[in-house]
């Protein structure tokens, strides 16, 4: 054992639930991921204390990315008395940060469900003065989804794109890009939006950045139709767009993420 090997397996029991608990009650299986040395020293440190500080470390990981990624359901929080951070101080909220695996998609997909829930409970009234709610819960809550899916990996053959695991298509019936812009801007308080079908692509690249963008027809034939066994002159035909202009798009729906 050495000192960095102590650091490296304390920052593992305190980003792990599921193996800190393990670790905690001395089922020996956690030896095996930390070390039997380091398991007998995590072991002497109080399991209170332990707990206290993988809930503050998940805390802090968490609420930076819901206030990051549902910052405009926050603006609208004075006139919905509704704030997705609030979720971190419930019941159900604390339980899932003492049983998180920091940066999981399993537990992005707990928090945010239960962020979801909270936000559009007897919403009767919010949607009354803001009719575009839900659609704007569902915008935030699929990045949140998207930015913790599964790393974009090439997975493709060669000539048969593939649709990366983490994109998402979204259907709305409003439009959700305008609303945001208005409250970018800062230019209303509460801005109105239309009400017209929209469709975004919403994908993440290699970097982790999260892009969302309006996905036109031929976008969304290409990306539903991407499934890492059609060559692009089929994905071509299917979509009615030249071979030059299917892999042009490829290409831009490659760099956003869309496609591995």
């Amino acid at each position: 054992m050495t000192g960095r090997s102590l650091h490296d397996a304390l920052l593992t029991v305190l980003s792990d639930g599921p193996l800190r608990a393990r670790l905690l009650t001395g089922d020996t299986s956690a030896r095996v991921v930390l070390g039997r040395e380091e398991s007998v020293v995590l072991r002497r440190v109080s399991g209170e204390r332990l707990c206290r500080m993988a809930r503050f470390l998940a805390r802090h990981y968490y609420r930076e990315r819901i206030a990051r990624l549902f910052r405009h359901v926050r603006i609208l929080a004075a006139h919905t008395g509704r704030d997705p951070l609030a979720v971190l101080d419930t019941p159900a909220g604390l339980a899932s940060l003492d049983q998180s695996v920091l940066g999981t998609p399993a537990t992005a997909e707990r928090l945010v469900s239960l962020i979801e829930d909270s936000l559009i409970a007897n919403d009767a009234a919010i949607r009354r003065a803001i009719p575009y709610w839900r659609d704007l819960v569902r915008y935030h809550a699929t990045m949140f989804r998207v930015e913790a899916g599964a790393p974009t990996s090439c997975g493709s053959q060669v000539g048969t794109p593939r649709r990366t695991p983490s994109t998402r298509l979204l259907e709305l019936d409003w439009d959700i890009p305008g609303v945001i812009a208005d409250l970018r801007k800062g230019a209303s308080p509460l801005p109105i939006a239309n009400q017209a079908p929209t469709c975004l692509l919403v994908a993440r690249a290699r970097h982790g950045r999260v892009t969302v963008v309006r996905c036109s027809q031929d976008i969304r034939v290409l990306v539903e139709a991407a499934d890492g066994q059609r060559s692009v002159d089929q994905l071509a035909r299917m979509s009615g767009l030249s071979i030059q202009e299917t892999g042009g798009l490829l290409r831009e729906l490659e760099q956003i993420g869309a496609i591995g």
